[in-house]
């Protein structure tokens, strides 16, 4: 039990650092900024998702669908930028 809320601190920790840092980028309106922002964000949706929605301990297909959406994700802003 100790070791699940030492790992969920952590990443919240860690979920606070990237908002935190995606705040900054966005403010400081960079020409690089909007892939580096929508890279941190599928960064913490997978944080949260893995992690607080349990989908580490879920079924292979839902994990299989949670890294196919980061990576179709991924690849749409990195074509669309």
């Amino acid at each position: 039990m100790l070791k699940e809320i030492k790992i969920n601190t952590i990443i919240l920790t860690v979920l606070l650092v990237l908002i935190i840092t995606i705040y900054l980028l966005a403010e400081n309106k960079a020409n690089t900024s909007f892939t580096i922002i929508a890279s941190l964000t599928a960064v913490k949706f997978i944080a949260v998702s893995f992690q607080f929605m349990e989908t580490k301990k879920a079924n292979l297909f839902w994990k299989i669908l949670v890294s196919l959406f980061v990576v179709t994700f991924l690849i749409g802003v990195f074509v669309l930028n």
